[in-house]
């Protein structure tokens, strides 16, 4: 399910909000305190609030219109077959009060069809119970309805006699609605014990965490173990995540490392703050529905801006299937969140309204971010950009950054969408790089200096050269031949490793490094690496220059682990960097001063490009 379009009347301070469009990935609310986020994502929940709009002119119940709130819905035939079985027992079902389906077969083909609907649309509406035709239907109407209803495993057709005439669907979309719409709410939630209980849909309070976490650990451990490594990456005080009885009910429990040796060591999450729990609830739904809303309040009131930047980068990248609907007053949430659709929400007196962000206008940006209280430098995250090859470099060059003494703050990393249309020869490098100096301008119009880094991959020194020399000298390319091929350390491979099987049985990285050293020597020979070494080596400096790093670990994650686990470039390359930072810094010094040399050419005045290249 997802949201086209919706509209607020007589709503809180909206009189009447227009009709708002909204993206299908990522959509962003900002304004001042009490200038009516939290109105708007409110109205998403599984019941509208009855709050009616007052003003200076009118104040009196007795006189003020009914909220409205009217949405126009994208939905699946599967969804309204999902209702109809799942809540039969309560009675559901699909009346058709049209005249032309008065047969029991009629109804049945008709269903059938639009069961099988891979999308349908319609346009809803609410005041404070569940969703009516848009339009009012005639209630002198009468006819004789059909109701489709699922029963015992079949589906049945009863007659349900004479009654208004409505259309059915409107009906299903409320069941369809809180099925598939979660709001997350900036209040403190108590999430981290509950009863015994089998799992199912998680309560819009994520009052039942714990049920569907137990659920989660032991049917699909896989997931459980994946969503752990998310907020390991997320939250550096993590370490690891388990669901266990306690005190007759299911208790969750936080451990600071992901060794689980005694339950002393751990923490109930009530203990451990609003923020990991609401983190831990929103990957729950992000990773365990096929499409859903996931409507976030004030996420920056109880995330940290380096948390909150983090589970949105793991939610656009990984999870982007689903419809996110945020409100922030934070400049970090707006510069993380790609590809979205900005909204700002002014309020004047006792009325509110809503104004799509041109984020190519420099006028309504600068107005945006005065009234946030914040410069465009701070939303838009940086003065210098350097634009690099991918989501993991994203990633890992602001930690190897920070091991200097550079000021970091002023810096943005940025990853490129087609890295190829640099390399080919088809696409003339001066316009590639025009496109990305307008999308600079565009994205962030104070900006005034950039910088590329790419991956060497198979490109000759001449080739490189041309780049740069075209480039103006903003172009630097990784003395080896990715990033991976500064991670190919047994002893960090065997920790990262360990890491991730801990959970599933012990594993001794003293064992498991020599496994790994074992492999490498093996796999190091093999021409498919682009640099078989004789005799085989996995230390010498020029075949590291030359190896493909990033197949080569992931080859030797599967051949250490016996296909139990997969090399993702996003986690686990992150992982290797932070743990060599930790461990061994000094194997990380070419890369950190690579890095560190790249964010001087994007800081260096940058002459005419235009006698650069031409």
């Amino acid at each position: 399910m997802m949201v086209r379009k919706f509209r607020l009347q007589n709503f809180g301070p909206f009189v009447d909000s227009g009709w708002i469009c909204l993206s299908d990935t990522m959509n962003i609310f900002v304004g001042e305190n009490n200038s009516g986020k939290s109105a708007v994502l409110r109205s998403f929940g599984e019941n509208f609030p009855h709050v009616r709009h007052r003003s200076s002119k009118e104040w009196r119940a007795e006189y003020l219109p009914i909220p409205v709130h009217s949405v126009e819905v994208d939905y699946a035939g599967s969804d309204l077959d999902w209702v109809l079985r799942r809540y039969a027992q309560n009675g559901v079902g699909w009346i058709f009060a049209d005249a032309s389906l008065n047969t029991q077969e009629r109804v049945e083909n008709f269903a059938q069809k639009a069961l099988a609907e891979p999308s349908s649309s319609i346009v809803v509406k609410r005041h404070a119970g569940g969703f009516e035709p848009f339009e009012t239907p005639d209630p002198t109407v009468a006819v004789n309805s059909l109701i489709l209803k699922f029963h015992e495993g079949a589906w049945i057709v009863q007659g349900s006699g004479g009654m208004p005439a409505k259309d059915g669907i409107p009906a299903l979309i409320t069941w369809v609605w809180q099925e598939n719409v979660f709001f997350f709410q900036a209040l403190r939630a108590s999430p981290g014990k509950m009863g015994f209980g089998a799992p199912g849909k998680l309560d819009q309070n994520a009052s039942n965490l714990a049920i569907q976490l137990n659920g989660l650990q032991g049917d699909r451990p896989e997931v459980f173990a994946k969503l752990v490594s998310h907020l390991v990456s997320i939250f550096p005080t993590v370490g690891n995540l388990s669901v266990s009885p306690a005190d007759g009910m299911l208790e969750i429990r936080v451990w600071s490392t992901r060794e689980q040796q005694r339950r002393e060591f751990s923490f109930s999450l009530d203990d451990s703050g609003t923020g990991l729990a609401q983190a831990i609830a929103i990957l729950f739904v992000a990773m365990t529905y096929d499409s859903a809303v996931l409507v976030i309040d004030e996420i920056s009131s109880y995330l940290h801006p380096a948390a909150a930047k983090a589970l949105l980068r793991i939610l656009q990248s990984d999870y982007p299937q689903h419809q996110y609907v945020i409100s922030t007053h934070s400049p970090d949430i707006l510069s993380a969140g790609r590809d979205a659709k900005v909204f700002w929400i002014r309020k004047s007196g006792f009325e509110s309204s809503i104004t799509e962000v041109d984020l190519t206008d420099l006028k309504v940006l600068r107005d945006v971010t005065g009234q946030l209280g914040v410069s465009m430098t701070d939303v838009f995250a940086a003065e210098h950009i350097v634009w690099v090859d991918g989501e993991t470099e994203e990633a890992c060059f602001p930690m190897l950054l920070a091991q200097s003494k550079d000021d970091t703050r002023s810096v943005l990393f940025i990853p490129l969408l087609h890295t190829g249309d640099f390399h080919d020869r088809k696409v003339r490098a001066d316009k590639v790089f025009q496109i990305y100096e307008r999308l600079t301008g565009a994205t962030a119009p104070v900006v005034s200096k950039v910088a590329f880094n790419f991956d060497a991959d198979d490109l000759s020194p001449e080739k490189q050269l041309e780049l740069q020399t075209r480039s103006g000298g903003r172009i630097h390319f990784l003395p080896r031949r990715n990033l991976e091929s500064y991670l190919i350390h047994p002893s960090a491979i065997a920790r990262v490793i360990a890491a991730e099987l801990e959970h599933v049985k012990p594993v001794s990285v003293v064992q498991l490094k020599a496994e790994v050293e074992r492999v490498l020597l093996e796999l190091s020979a093999e021409r498919r690496y682009g640099a078989p070494a004789d005799p085989p080596t996995f230390s010498d400096e020029a075949w590291l220059v030359r190896v493909d790093g990033a197949k080569l670990i992931a080859d030797l994650f599967l051949r250490v682990t016996e296909s139990t686990l997969e090399y993702r470039k996003t986690t686990h390359s992150v992982s290797l960097v932070r743990d060599l930072l930790q461990n061994e810094p000094n194997l990380l010094k070419e890369l950190t001063d690579y890095v560190v040399e790249l964010v001087l050419v994007a800081k260096r005045q940058i002459l005419d490009c235009h006698a650069c290249l031409n």
